[in-house]
């Protein structure tokens, strides 16, 4: 299962899962490593240590790391391990849709969980012949037809791009085996 790792955790183990091969990136997510294992003290700074020198790196603040939007709302609803994270954001794909891009058709069943880093969704429904906006997707929300997703049954909504988009989604077969497997 995943382990509960503490905001500060989440967010190095999504920095440092492989992002970078600068030595200095390397070294200073080791050292954070430290400090929250116990290992430095807290006043202690960051350090890196080559054969000929050694150079005080400041602590990065979280706002400065490089994680993306979308693994910064993921850490936010449930903390992750380092295995189950780089996996689960290893499983979301990558799209920029033009305005109107229609994401689930009335009547379909619902494969995504989408989460839209830029830009606007409309999720609405047909009822007496009106379309009814039930959700309006801003940037950097999670959005679905939930029922049709878990269920496997096809959508009433309907879930269009009103302005050109840039949108992740996981497959609902990704998401169930990634469940599975670290649940």
């Amino acid at each position: 299962g995943s382990t509960l790792l503490t905001g500060l955790e989440r967010l190095i183990c999504l920095y440092s899962k492989g992002r970078t091969q600068n030595r200095t990136c390397r070294a200073q997510q080791t050292a954070c490593s430290k400090r929250i294992s116990g290992e430095l003290p807290k006043s202690s700074p960051l350090t890196l240590e080559s054969k000929s020198q050694r150079k005080d790196l400041p602590l990065i603040p979280s706002e400065s790391l490089f994680v993306s939007p979308l693994e910064k709302a993921i850490a936010n609803i449930s903390p992750l391990s380092p295995e189950s994270g780089n996996a689960f954001i290893n499983a979301w794909k990558y799209w920029s849709v033009p305005k109107d891009h229609f994401l689930l058709r009335e009547q379909s069943i619902s494969d995504y969980i989408y989460f839209i880093q830029k830009g606007v969704a409309r999720i609405y429904y047909y009822k007496n012949e009106k379309e009814i906006t039930e959700w309006i997707a801003l940037d950097q929300q999670f959005f679905l037809s939930i029922t049709s997703f878990f269920e496997r049954t096809p959508s009433q909504l309907i879930i269009q791009t009103i302005e050109p988009s840039v949108v992740f989604g996981i497959h609902h077969n990704d998401f169930m085996t990634l469940a599975d497997k670290y649940h």
